[in-house]
């Protein structure tokens, strides 16, 4: 609805078909911990390797390992699928 607004009776329509309904239980404490910065339960956690395949660092989250490199998620993601050498000297694999 570009440039246009919804009109009054559309507008209590909206909020008649919207009223009564809530969150479960679960839904809210989902939302209370994405507001919290904590790790999803559905994040890929990495582990970061030297050329010789020592530990280096372990992240969470693809991004916490992105910001740590100064690259995109996409970056760190593609390295870590690929396998190959990150800047000749770091290896992104997935944490088992």
């Amino acid at each position: 609805m570009f440039g246009r607004s919804h009109s009054d009776e559309t507008k209590s329509k909206i909020s008649t078909a919207k009223s009564g309904k809530n969150h479960t239980e679960e839904t809210k404490r989902k939302i209370s911990l994405s507001k919290l910065g904590l790790t999803p339960n559905n994040a890929s956690a990495v582990v970061l390797l030297d050329s010789n395949k020592n530990l280096i660092l372990e992240f969470a989250t693809l991004k916490a390992c992105a910001e740590f490199l100064s690259v995109s998620v996409a970056t760190v993601y593609n390295y870590k699928i690929s396998g190959k050498l990150f800047r000749n000297t770091y290896y992104i694999v997935q944490k088992s």
